[in-house]
């Protein structure tokens, strides 16, 4: 998107389209690698204004509504240029989303979730975080009427998007019932899920009044490649 590791934008003629003009056009100029389509439901990485304007709006009412953080920002923060956003639409409307947040080895730059006093090298020195690609999935967020079949879609394309660039672990940090809900779907990410609730909580977590402790995925070499999305 924005930084290194952003894939590059590619027509999808190999696709089952929409018969819109207007969603053929979006695929051309706007979508990164991979894409799912099922039906009238696309997945997909996103740089279109449009999309992502619906997108940042969609993950503040749904915060609004089911978290009561009704001051969440509808619109884009510092990190969402930092980061490649997926999208999930339905012809042309969006009604999902998720962001990863990526960091090289050696690099000064905090994830969303960072701060001075949440610094996941800190935290975690056993890790050797610095010698390591690792980023950070956050702001998920799906209309609840499409969760059950397609928030597993969404995960496993996080989780490729996280081997693709090779990285070694991806972090989140999550109220109780999002947890239970990766766990859930944790063969989808192709990464095993630890919950470090002795961590402490974020300055994000703080800010919003939510207790959410640290998930960490770890790669997952035990078992191959991860199970299919879908």
């Amino acid at each position: 998107m924005t930084n290194d590791n952003s894939y590059s934008a590619h027509t999808v003629s190999q696709q089952n389209k929409s018969n819109s003009p207007t969603s053929k056009q979006k695929l051309e100029e706007f979508v990164y690698s991979p894409v799912i389509q099922k039906g009238d439901f696309l997945f997909h990485f996103t740089k279109d204004e449009t999309l992502l304007q619906q997108y940042y709006k969609l993950r503040g009412d749904m915060y609004a509504r089911e978290l009561g953080l009704d001051d969440f920002p509808r619109t884009k923060d510092r990190f969402d240029d930092l980061s490649d956003i997926l999208v999930l639409e339905k012809k042309g409307e969006v009604i999902g989303g998720v962001r990863i947040t990526m960091k090289k080895p050696h690099s000064d730059i905090l994830l969303p979730m960072e701060s001075n006093d949440y610094n996941l090298n800190n935290l975690l020195p056993e890790m050797n975080l610095e010698n390591f690609v690792y980023g950070e999935f956050s702001r998920l967020a799906v209309l609840p009427g499409f969760r059950t079949e397609h928030v597993k879609t969404i995960i496993g394309m996080v989780g490729n998007k996280g081997r693709e660039l090779s990285a070694k672990y991806l972090f989140a940090i999550a109220p109780s019932t999002q947890a239970r809900m990766y766990r859930k779907f944790e063969k989808y990410f192709g990464f095993t899920l630890e919950v470090r609730k002795d961590l402490g909580q974020s300055q994000v977590a703080k800010k919003w009044g939510l207790n959410m402790p640290l998930l960490i995925f770890r790669e997952d070499t035990s078992s191959g490649d991860a199970e299919k999305t879908g």
